[in-house]
């Protein structure tokens, strides 16, 4: 946990060529889990100048066109026009996916699925802001959100996909007490003078997302070495996975290494990471502590963790808590079991796309950012037709609850099948 006088951290845009793979790979997740919700996949993607590269496993039913889910990504993200420097029409897609049966998949339990894996697990929060995340790495992230609705209006219509935040706030006494500089570099047409694009950039970016915590004295870099008209990967070479401290915390606590996105929920890396971020912020949430890292240590034999260890600063100590959840009649070891955090998370269902970038964590629309009281039991039935509609998976009981629902539940399912159609962006 983050012990320093002041503190620094970094997100990138969702067109970094980074963050671009991300989401490559996991909307190819998507779309297989929006067509066979037991699909088991491990697909990464690297992109260089016109050369995309896509490769992994994946076992499921789906029927997928990987080069043109990689394609509406791109255009997505911002390269549907050729001057930012990639060319779709002539992007050259390397296809090296395995495919396994469908019975693969189906025939993989769960449990077995996550034997041999084990490992170690980490999770984190904090009440520096109203989404229990790390102030640093909070506002950096919103600084890219709010970089890419600007590029969607008139006056940022010159920005370009590519762009990076890092964002440093001074402490006392463990506390966040100023945002004292910021560096924003973003890219941008050749015609786009860097007096206008830091003049736009600090009152459509910087001045919105920090609030009453701007200050005139904060030291402010935009595009310090001058002009950036060229990124994404035509100069960078990209890859998913390397952007995990972006994804997560942003270095303030510990953090497996290994990429989360192209991952179903069978890989522990991913759910486990989600539902020990789940735990951290449950207890802060309840007021037990200011700060909390959760430790979740796996064997060989995953049933349920070996042991959960607490650092926290607050009212409990960490070695209270699992008693303190016991109290509640929740059992911390029961509910972290693998399975468990697939059925009562909804991991299943495709809506892994939007955590691509930004930030898996800190954001409103995902089950492990919720109460660990209210998910623990319960499935969320609406969702869960909307995808077997989806990939015509339904069977006989499963039409007639389909029935009843567009009847009772129209709205929340006909927003269901909305968010599973359209893009994070």
């Amino acid at each position: 946990m983050n012990h320093f006088s002041s503190f620094s951290s970094e997100c990138v845009s969702a067109g970094n060529s980074d963050k671009v793979c991300d989401q490559i790979s996991d909307a190819i997740l998507s779309e297989c889990l929006l067509q066979d919700p037991s699909s088991r996949v491990e697909v990464d993607a690297a992109i260089s100048h016109n050369n995309l590269f896509l490769f992994g496993k994946i076992s499921s039913s789906a029927q997928i066109s990987a080069a043109a889910i990689a394609k509406n990504i791109l255009a997505r993200t911002g390269y549907d026009e050729p001057s930012w420097g990639l060319v779709i029409d002539k992007l050259q897609v390397i296809d090296t996916i395995s495919f396994a049966p469908e019975k693969m998949a189906l025939g993989v339990d769960v449990q077995d699925a996550y034997a041999s894996q084990g490992g170690i697990f980490y999770g984190y929060s904090c009440n520096e802001t109203p989404a229990a995340m790390p102030l640093p790495i909070a506002l950096a992230s919103q600084l890219m959100v709010a970089h890419h609705a600007l590029r969607r209006t008139d006056i940022g219509a010159g920005l370009g996909p590519d762009a990076k935040s890092q964002v440093t706030v001074s402490y006392e006494n463990g506390s966040p007490s100023a945002v004292t500089d910021l560096v924003l570099l973003v890219q941008h047409r050749q015609s786009m003078s860097l007096s206008f694009l830091r003049e736009i950039v600090t009152e459509g970016l910087v001045k919105p997302i920090l609030g009453n915590r701007w200050r005139p004295s904060l030291r402010l870099h935009i595009n310090p070495m001058g002009a950036f008209n060229i990124g994404g990967p035509l100069v960078g070479t990209g890859m998913s996975g390397r952007k995990t401290i972006d994804d997560t915390y942003g270095a303030t606590a510990f953090n497996r290494s290994g990429t989360m996105s192209g991952r179903d929920a069978t890989h522990m890396g991913r759910s486990v990471a989600y539902a020990a971020r789940q735990l951290a912020k449950d207890v802060v949430s309840r007021g037990w502590a200011e700060r909390c890292e959760v430790q979740v240590t796996y064997g060989v034999e995953n049933s349920t963790p070996k042991k959960i260890d607490f650092i926290t600063k607050g009212d409990v100590p960490g070695s209270d808590l699992v008693k303190q959840y016991q109290s509640l009649g929740i059992d911390l070891f029961e509910i972290l079991a693998p399975s468990n955090i697939i059925s009562r998370l909804h991991l299943r269902l495709p809506s892994y796309l939007r955590t691509a970038a930004f930030g898996h964590f800190g954001r409103a629309d995902v089950s492990w950012e919720k109460p660990i009281d209210r998910t623990q039991v319960g499935r969320d039935h609406i969702r869960e037709l909307a995808a077997l509609e989806q990939g015509g998976r339904l069977g006989f009981a499963a039409s007639i609850a389909l029935k009843q629902i567009k009847a009772s539940h129209w709205q929340e399912y006909s927003r269901a099948r909305e968010d599973f159609m359209h893009s994070h962006l």
